[in-house]
């Protein structure tokens, strides 16, 4: 008859009889320490693009602990346009860089679009909306 295994779960019965189950991390026989650390979350943040950067930052803010993985070796500038909706505002106000921003952002009256094949397809014209 084989023996039992020993285990190296605190809590855990080394003979045939049934472990302990824990329903709550403060049932664990942990120390203060350990136990601030696992009741505060924590969060993996995969990318570390404009969406995972400002994650980060509200996390941040909120107290939260946050890791970002990012599988790029170094951050290279890409140089392409970004359009925000009116639904980006409170989301720069809330990061603290809507003033900033503004003060930045450049105003496209006109897109070029192109096909995949890079020749020009067709341009959307915006001139008209800063005379409303």
């Amino acid at each position: 008859m084989p023996t039992p295994r020993t285990s190296k779960v605190a809590g855990a019965s080394t003979s045939t009889s049934k472990p302990k189950v824990y329903l709550a991390a403060s049932e664990l026989p942990l120390t203060p320490k350990e136990m601030d650390y696992l009741s505060k979350p924590k969060v993996l943040i995969s990318g570390a693009g404009i969406g995972g950067l400002t994650l980060a930052i509200l996390l941040n803010k909120a107290g939260v602990q946050c890791l970002i993985l990012e599988k790029s070796y170094e951050v290279k500038p890409l140089g392409s346009a970004m359009i925000l909706g009116t639904g980006a505002g409170p989301l720069l106000q809330q990061l603290g860089i809507y003033d900033e921003f503004v003060e930045l952002a450049k105003h496209a009256t006109k897109m070029d679009i192109y096909n995949g094949n890079l020749k020009h397809a067709f341009t959307m014209d915006y001139g008209w909306l800063e005379k409303l």
